[in-house]
């Protein structure tokens, strides 16, 4: 181990007597490891112990150490993982990140037994549950496309006038129009960006964030941020009180018929 890792897991063996008996950390995970019944028990106390050490600290090292520790299982679950809408590296990251989501908030205090269940079943609803949302987002950008093409032609065209590329630039326009100056640049970027023009949000974390933050950090904070703008740019789009455009067919809404309910 380096230095600064050596002294971390020499301080958080001062913490907890369970990490005593070990010269090193990779023989804490050795032992996390370790499949047969007898060694339930202290599997359960030492990662109990990794995961104070990081919910303390949220340092990257002690992050990396539990993803090291429970990567059979992030393993397993990747490969049970598939989407049309997320493309390889940024289904990685989603295992990541929700992992990561699982343990920050993973509730200690309350003393659960099975800990290694629980983090599994917790880990695979977040992913399961994100990639609902990516499909309906998928979806829904599907429709945008279709309905841009035909309002783009006529009745008498035999073909429509717009590849998908010129219409999903046409769909940017029109977010843009409505929202140019209402929301930030940076939030309207990251949802032109990664919902619109499809760039993968792990490409996108990398080429903002740079080497300052954890990237799956980082990424995790930019997906909750992109929900969190489409739904600001949902309510814009119903006080417009208008017919539905394109634009909103990708984000999903629903405009209630006046004196109707939604």
């Amino acid at each position: 181990m380096q230095a600064g890792s050596a002294r971390s897991f020499s301080e958080a063996q001062a913490r907890h007597q369970c990490l005593a008996p070990y010269a090193t950390l990779p023989s804490v995970l050795d032992a996390i490891g370790e499949q047969s019944d007898d060694s339930w028990h202290e599997r359960e106390r030492l990662t109990r112990a990794l995961i104070a050490e990081y919910q303390v600290s949220s340092r990257p090292f002690w992050a990396s150490v539990l993803l090291a520790a429970y990567y059979p299982m992030l393993n397993r679950l990747r490969h049970r993982v598939w989407g049309r809408s997320l493309q390889r590296d940024d289904l990685d990251q989603l295992v990541i990140a929700s992992f990561l989501q699982v343990i920050a908030t993973f509730p200690l205090a309350k003393k659960p037994d099975l800990i290694a269940l629980r983090l599994r079943q917790r880990t695979e609803r977040k992913v399961f549950d994100a990639l609902r949302i990516e499909q309906r987002e998928l979806k829904c950008r599907r429709e945008l496309i279709a309905l841009t093409l035909e309002t783009q032609g006529t009745p008498f065209d035999e073909e429509p006038h717009l590849s998908e590329p010129d219409a999903a630039e046409a769909a940017v326009a029109m977010v843009i129009d409505i929202a140019g100056q209402r929301l930030p640049k940076l939030n309207l970027d990251l949802v032109v960006a990664t919902f619109l023009k499809q760039e993968q949000l792990s490409a996108y974390a990398d080429r903002v964030n740079g080497d300052h933050e954890p990237s799956a950090r980082v990424y995790q904070r930019l997906k909750r941020r992109r929900a969190k703008v489409i739904s600001r740019l949902r309510s814009l789009f119903r006080t417009r009180r208008r017919p539905r455009s394109n634009a909103e067919v990708l984000l999903n809404l629903r405009v209630p018929a006046r004196g109707g309910r939604r």
